[in-house]
């Protein structure tokens, strides 16, 4: 009787929590690429602002001369 529980509880671990810890490392790492894409747009928008004040500036010393 003994091994039998010992069985439903090892099928109970592999189909409960084996596929939860997948789906939870998952989501980790989704979440660290959706960071990580994040960042990598901050980044560019502030490279497209700086290159837009560089213009400007750019301009208004043209406009000096």
């Amino acid at each position: 009787m003994n091994w039998f529980y010992l069985e439903i509880s090892n099928f109970l671990f592999l189909v409960l929590l084996v596929p939860s810890l997948y789906y939870f490392s998952c989501v980790k790492i989704l979440s660290v690429f959706s960071h990580l894409i994040s960042l990598i747009e901050n980044k560019f928008e502030f490279i497209i602002q700086f290159a837009l004040i560089c213009n400007e500036l750019l301009f208004t010393l043209k406009g000096q001369i």
